[in-house]
């Protein structure tokens, strides 16, 4: 959350003190480890995004994205971030009349690492003919 705020929050001369005063107020949010990194997460996903849309990225970006639905949960929010970054990508293609082929790359990894991870939600959903109903 520091790096992100010290980037892509800017504050004027106060852009430190208010940036390290923000991730301190993030880390005390009450989170439960069983959920991993579905909460807590969302800022450091946010930071490598924003770093390849930019296109000042590194490895380190790219592996984040790439580790981020293995720590996550779809459900909880995994959905919500594709549902944002699909928002962001369509107000870019409106506000600058051609795709961002990165952002493009980094949804589509995330949608199909999420299938991956979660296989078994997709297949009960899709797939499977005997769904056991709570209320039998």
């Amino acid at each position: 959350m520091y790096q992100l705020g010290l980037r892509y929050l800017t504050w004027g001369k106060y852009n430190q003190l208010i940036s390290a005063g923000s991730a301190l107020c993030f880390s005390l949010l009450p989170t439960y480890h069983v959920y991993g990194v579905s909460i807590v997460g969302i800022p450091l996903l946010s930071y490598a995004i924003l770093n390849i849309y930019k296109k000042i990225n590194t490895k380190w970006d790219y592996a984040i994205i790439f580790m981020f639905p293995f720590y996550s949960l779809l459900p909880l929010t995994g959905v919500f971030i594709l549902i944002v970054l699909g928002l962001f990508f369509t107000w870019d293609i409106y506000q600058s009349k051609k795709w961002n082929k990165s952002l493009f790359y980094v949804i589509a990894l995330l949608t199909g690492l999420y299938i991956i991870v979660e296989y078994q939600l997709f297949y009960t959903m899709f797939f499977s003919d005997s769904i056991d109903s709570y209320r039998s």
